[in-house]
């Protein structure tokens, strides 16, 4: 079984009508990783509080009518339900962190503490890391 570890820009490509529109290759990965016996699906556990964050402000954002209670709700139902199909990657501990950007650094010491590949869109993330880091679009030729 190969692990395959999804970056939050992947995430929530899958979750929002907009983003999917403009990157349908995000959502055929995560289906492709998490409909299959042949992978395991995770996040890292240090991208959760940013996952939850981005769905909120865009919540706000699409239904500005909404209270901030009703968006929390809702944020939560969304966490609960993405949960149900990936697992959350530990983040080690002790790491080298990049200050550069210290978001990547803990995706990719999550992913590598888990032997697993890391969907992304970050082109940075995947020059910088190009043996662990691959595009959606990429996924689909290396499989």
């Amino acid at each position: 079984m190969q692990n395959i570890l999804f970056d939050i820009n992947i995430i929530l490509d899958c979750y929002d009508s907009e983003r999917l529109a403009c990157f349908p290759t995000s959502k055929c990965a995560l289906d492709l990783v998490t409909e299959s016996i042949l992978y395991q699906a995770y996040i890292s556990s240090a991208s959760l509080d940013n996952i939850e964050f981005l769905k909120n402000r865009a919540l706000k954002q699409s239904y500005p009518e909404t209270i901030a209670a009703e968006r929390q709700e809702l944020t939560v139902i969304f966490i609960k339900e993405l949960l149900t199909h990936v697992k959350l990657a530990k983040t080690p501990s002790y790491i080298d962190i990049d200050y550069d950007d210290i978001e990547d650094s803990l995706i990719i010491a999550s992913a590598k503490a888990h032997n697993a590949k890391v969907i992304t869109r970050d082109k940075d993330m995947i020059k910088k890391y190009p043996d662990i880091a691959l595009h959606p679009d990429d996924f689909f030729t290396s499989t």
